[in-house]
């Protein structure tokens, strides 16, 4: 498994495009500042929370760069067992989807000297839930044009669709909602266990067709 994402690493440290991303990812919160038409009157809570919006754009254009990658490399997956090309896979997805969100924060660390801890804790979280979902489509059989199509769905299109008094009845939709139905930052008690047994939850579900027997 260390050799499959070493290698993917090194891939991925050579490619042009991942140095781009990364880049982009960095100036993209000044920039967006700098061309906000309301620059001149945005206040510290208005800034985090476009902050937060870029870091969580760039989480999800991250794991759509991480599928891609990994797809390409199915080949040197294949070698290993399923178990753990499920837990590199995951590692994988989650880690590209981490590092462009955090970028994205390191301007705003910078400028206003202070970033809320619990910001980093919810972008690991979601990271980590986006990374699942990525495989349970996999698992199910969608193709990779259709995740791509899929995983920005349930990322921005559905949690935008849900009520907010929706109740238990949207118990569904936060599970495959990367931020789970919460706002980016929220790192109460009960949100993070909710993210943590909607991660493993899912997890276990896109392992569950390989444990049927073919």
């Amino acid at each position: 498994m260390y050799q499959v994402l070493l290698a993917t690493l090194r891939q991925q440290a050579r490619s042009p495009l991942t140095w781009a991303l990364l880049v982009l990812a960095l100036v993209s919160w000044p920039i967006s500042v700098a061309i906000a038409p309301l620059t001149t009157t945005l206040s510290s809570g208005t800034a985090t929370h476009l902050s937060y919006n870029i870091a969580f754009i760039a989480l999800i254009a991250g794991a759509l760069f991480g599928d891609m990658r990994l797809e390409e490399l199915r080949w040197l997956m294949c070698r290993q067992s399923p178990p753990k090309v499920a837990a590199s896979s995951v590692l994988l997805l989650a880690s590209s989807s981490l590092l462009p969100a955090a970028l994205c924060l390191v301007p705003m660390a910078v400028l206003s000297a202070h970033v809320p801890g619990g910001a980093l804790m919810s972008l690991a979280l979601a990271a980590l839930h986006v990374a699942v979902i990525v495989q349970l489509l996999t698992s199910l059989g969608f193709s990779p044009s259709s995740r791509s199509v899929g995983i920005p769905i349930l990322a921005l299109l559905l949690p935008a669709s849900i009520p907010s008094g929706a109740g238990h009845s949207s118990f569904l939709w936060r599970l495959l909602d990367p931020l789970a139905g919460a706002p980016l930052g929220d790192t109460s008690f009960s949100m993070i266990t909710f993210q943590l047994g909607s991660i493993v939850a899912l997890y276990l579900l896109a392992r569950a067709p390989r444990l049927i027997p073919t």
